[in-house]
């Protein structure tokens, strides 16, 4: 009830007692003596003020217990659950809520040890949490698990809706102790936060954090934390370590051919079956689209890393079933090993994946461990990665150009623009070493724009100066080629230089041609059309598949210095490149010869009948100054 109803309500019981007091004295007063009336009328009020103070106290007796079922109420619902534990720890009293949270009956937690119920590995937290309040008499907090009493009675419902239980909840505890008179903590009221669903989340953001979604495996964030606290321990213990790095071979003709879809799902079966070959304290990780990273700690000696890593590449070698359609790949594996590779994570890492590298150089399909000659060969390609954009941006490259011969009447029909690059001190960097290196980052694409934009220069030049008819051939790489940017830049310049598509030839090997998917052949078939001649390089070292010849618009096959070495005194190369010329022939296309370096090769050459031939014997390749001296003579020869 509200004090001011109150107020009223008796102020109306005032009043009318008061009326009431004095019509009954008036009455009084008529009847009895004098004295009496007076009296009574005292004796009258008393008993009004007493009934008045009865009514005060019977109200009053009225707000406190609706206040306290208002308390019992609110305290009962409180979102947190209240409890009140004596000093030594027994629970005194508590609300509905925390009775919910351990799913139990008020009755039987009263006067029971509040530790019963937190879970056995927290306990320890809870007694050090009580103790600091004792000590330091002063409000504090902690994060713990307790115990569900009854949870397990509901498990199984619970794990047929597909809802996750535990038969225990996280809680964050706040204290406020109370004090006696002496200032000893006698009671502690304590607040308990179900924080389930945070930790649950905090859970699932680290998961996310920390594990690829694709496959489940540790992430590269994971395996850096994991691998840094392995290394602390073998550096305390004097124990080796292997980190063995996994790139998968070709992992983008399954993405191109079969879809990404077809990718994910190899990604996922190499997942499991690398970890199917795992020692107990292994982890592999996957370090980022098609590599995966395995840690060996206590490590004995390099025949239990072989063990390891034979297991891996003989189980790349079965079959991978995707959606029902087969599918056959193979790794490429470097090995590096604590101490002796590297004492951190970034060292290690970066020399497993160099020794990973050099067994893809060596055929792919194998495994290599890292050597110290690795390491000062990382430091030759970091010099060199450097050193190209700078002579990129210094113009320290030039062409020079090498003839093709007609092999029955020795003049120049074409040549060829290969790059040479001369450093300012000097130093000559064959192409066979800068070129590799530049492959593996988005520099070959700078170079070969470079070459592409030079050569049309070129071959403009020599059209203003009389040599109408010489056509310039140019390399593209695979890393050029699978980029339809190239094409664009061919395109534009040709437009720019004023040259028609048969000015300028390209020359792509037969691995380049392979990776083509249907934009780059229609780009070839569009270049063919126009008149562009397109060769294959170095055929006869690949894999020289006549299915290929077919489907690609090719006009020349070059054949591989390889066979025309010792062809003159060799049968077998002989008979390859007389089936060779036959072949080429039969589809229509003129055949090359490179390398051709004596006399004799040159008369096999012109025997088995090639068309054209280049090669020492001839011209070594030479800047276009020179070149433009021997073709203006050429022209100006009779015959």
């Amino acid at each position: 009830m509200k004090q001011s109803d109150q107020q009223a309500r008796l102020s109306h019981l005032r009043k009318r007692a008061e009326e009431k007091l004095d019509s009954e004295f008036k009455q009084m007063t008529e009847t009895l003596p004098e004295d009496i009336p007076r009296l009574l009328y005292d004796l009258r009020t008393h008993q009004i003020e007493l009934d008045m103070q009865n009514e005060e106290l019977r109200m009053a007796q009225h707000d406190l217990v609706e206040a306290r079922d208002r308390y019992i109420q609110l305290y009962d619902l409180a979102p947190i659950g209240y409890v009140t534990i004596s000093h030594k720890g027994l629970i005194l009293e508590l609300n509905q809520t925390f009775v919910k949270m351990l799913d139990q009956v008020r009755a039987q937690l009263i006067n029971q040890p509040l530790s019963a119920y937190i879970v056995k590995p927290d306990q320890d937290t809870y007694y050090l949490f009580v103790s600091r309040i004792r000590k330091t008499k002063q409000q504090q907090n902690c994060e713990l698990r307790i115990n569900i009493c009854n949870r397990s009675m509901t498990a199984t419902v619970s794990e047929q809706a597909g809802v996750e239980e535990r038969d225990w909840c996280w809680v964050r505890i706040e204290s406020r102790p109370l004090f006696d008179e002496n200032g000893e903590v006698y009671k502690i009221n304590l607040a308990v936060s179900d924080i389930s669903e945070y930790k649950r989340a905090s859970e699932q953001l680290k998961h996310l954090a920390t594990y690829d979604q694709l496959t489940g495996l540790p992430n590269r964030y994971l395996l850096e934390t994991e691998l840094n606290q392995r290394i602390n321990a073998a550096r305390r213990f004097h124990e080796k370590i292997a980190i063995v790095f996994i790139d998968l071979d070709h992992f983008k003709v399954i993405n191109d051919t079969m879809g990404h879809d077809y990718g994910d799902i190899l990604l996922q079966l190499v997942a499991k079956r690398l970890s199917c070959h795992l020692r107990d304290y292994d982890t592999v990780s996957r370090f980022g689209g098609d590599e995966f990273v395995l840690v060996m700690p206590q490590i004995h000696d390099n025949n239990e890393i072989v063990s390891v890593v034979d297991k891996i590449i003989r189980e790349f070698s079965n079959v991978y079933n995707l959606k029902q359609q087969e599918a056959f790949i193979s790794a490429s594996i470097g090995i590096s090993i604590f101490p002796d590779d590297g004492t951190t994570f970034g060292a290690l890492l970066k020399n497993a994946d160099a020794a990973m590298y050099r067994a893809k150089d060596a055929g792919r399909d194998r495994y290599c461990f890292f050597t110290q000659s690795m390491n000062h060969e990382l430091r030759r390609h970091q010099m060199i990665t450097s050193e190209i954009r700078l002579s990129l941006a210094h113009e320290d490259f030039s062409l020079y150009y090498q003839p093709l011969i007609d092999s029955q009447s020795g003049k120049i029909t074409s040549c060829e623009a290969l790059i040479r690059w001369h450093q300012i001190n000097g130093e000559l960097i064959s192409p066979a070493e800068f070129i590799p290196i530049a492959e593996k980052s988005e520099l070959i694409n700078r170079i070969g724009e470079w070459v592409i934009n030079q050569a049309c220069q070129q071959s403009a030049e020599w059209k203003a100066m009389g040599l109408s008819d010489m056509r310039i051939d140019i390399n593209l790489s695979g890393r050029q080629f699978i980029q339809d940017d190239v094409f664009r830049v061919l395109k534009h310049s040709l437009q720019t230089n004023h040259l028609q598509p048969e000015d300028i030839g390209i020359e792509l090997t037969e691995h380049v041609l392979i990776q083509a998917d249907e934009i780059n052949l229609s780009n070839l078939r569009s270049l063919d059309k126009a008149g562009m001649q397109i060769s294959i390089d170095d055929f006869g070292t690949g894999y020289s598949s006549l299915s290929y010849l077919k489907r690609f618009p090719v006009r020349n096959l070059k054949i591989d210095q390889e066979f025309i070495r010792d062809a003159p005194t060799n049968a077998a190369d002989r008979s390859i490149m007389e089936a060779i010329v036959a072949v080429g022939h039969s589809l229509g296309l003129k055949v090359i010869v490179e390398g051709v370096e004596t006399e004799q090769q040159h008369r096999l050459a012109q025997q088995i009948g090639c068309d054209l031939e280049q090669g020492f014997f001839f011209h070594k390749p030479m800047p276009a100054s020179q070149l433009y001296t021997i073709l203006a003579h050429q022209n100006a020869s009779p015959n």
